[in-house]
């Protein structure tokens, strides 16, 4: 069932400057990357709306005959964002599974 979504609590204010998915084969071909200050109002930062296991791949990786799909989103633009919360939407799947991910890794520094 389409979409679903996934929150990290940073437990703090950060500035986020990067977030990595690393995906199973199961991965999601549409998705939006949320944050929020709050847990309630939420403000998009990233929408991949047409990627693919050959695209935003920054790396596979063979980890126990499970192939992993890296993609890395780095927010360098301008305005710096600001957050405790950031969201994955998973809004359409990209293969006939569900969807499926080993690690949501968020970067940035504390405030």
């Amino acid at each position: 069932m389409m979409p679903q979504w996934l929150v990290q609590d940073l437990g703090r204010f950060a500035q986020i400057v990067a977030v990595l998915i690393d995906w199973e084969t199961a991965y999601a071909s549409a998705y939006r990357i949320d944050v929020s200050r709050d847990g309630v109002t939420w403000s998009p930062v990233h929408t991949e709306l047409h990627g693919s296991a050959n695209r935003s791949v920054v790396g596979t990786a063979e980890d126990s005959k499970n192939l992993h799909i890296v993609h890395e989103i780095r927010f360098s633009h301008a305005p710096i964002i600001v957050a405790r919360y950031v969201r994955l939407v998973a809004l359409t799947r990209g293969t006939d599974y569900g969807i499926s991910i080993w690690r949501f890794l968020v970067f940035g520094y504390s405030l």
